[in-house]
C-alpha cells in the first residue's frame, strides 16, 4: 500500500511539474507571439512610412508612437476642432504620435490600414519641417496619397478631387 501512494505521489508530482512547465512554456509561447506580432506592425507601420517618406523624397525619418487608444482619440479629437458635424474620427496625428481607434482598425482591412498611412504622411510633413499656410492644407497631400496607396492596393480611391480641395482649403 506504502508502494502504491508513493507511486501515486510521484504521479501526481510529475503531473503538477508538467502541467506547471506546460503553463509556463504556454506563456513563454504567447510571450513570444505577442512580441512577434508587435515585431511584426512595427514592421508594416515602418514600411507604410518608407512609403510615404518616397513620395516626398524625404530620407529615412523617425518614426512616430502609434497606439491604439479610444479614450485618447476622443480626448484630442474633442479638445481641437478636426473634424465637421457628421465626420467620425478614425485616426489622428499628434505630433510624434498616431492615434488609432482601436475598434475600427485591423490590419486586415486595407481601407482602414490607409488611415494609418494618412496620419504617417502628416507625421513625415512635420518631421522634415515642411510648412503650410493652415493645418487644413496639410490634407491636400495626406488625403493625395492616401488615395494613391489604396489605388497601388488595388482598392477605389476613397476620396474625390473636389472634395480634398473642399477639405485642404484654409479658412
Amino acid at each position: 500500500m506504502n508502494r502504491m501512494l508513493l507511486a501515486a505521489a510521484a504521479f501526481t508530482a510529475a503531473l503538477l511539474l508538467a502541467g506547471a512547465t506546460m503553463a509556463q512554456t504556454q506563456t513563454a509561447q504567447a510571450q513570444t507571439a505577442q512580441a512577434q506580432t508587435a515585431q511584426t506592425e512595427v514592421d508594416r507601420v515602418a514600411t507604410l512610412q518608407r512609403w510615404v517618406e518616397a513620395q516626398f523624397a524625404t530620407g529615412e525619418l523617425p518614426a512616430p508612437a502609434v497606439v491604439a487608444d479610444r479614450t485618447a482619440l476622443g480626448a484630442v479629437s474633442g479638445m481641437a476642432a478636426l473634424t465637421r458635424p457628421g465626420e467620425r474620427v478614425k485616426a489622428l496625428y499628434v505630433p510624434g504620435i498616431v492615434i488609432l481607434d482601436p475598434q475600427a482598425f485591423q490590419w486586415d482591412d486595407t481601407d482602414e490600414v490607409s488611415y494609418l498611412l494618412h496620419e504617417l504622411v502628416h507625421h513625415v510633413q512635420v518631421s522634415s519641417g515642411r510648412s503650410f499656410p493652415c493645418n487644413n492644407a496639410m490634407e491636400a497631400d495626406a488625403y493625395r496619397l492616401q488615395n494613391q496607396w489604396l489605388i497601388e492596393q488595388g482598392r477605389q480611391p476613397l476620396y474625390s478631387d473636389r472634395w480634398i480641395a473642399g477639405k485642404a482649403t484654409c479658412p
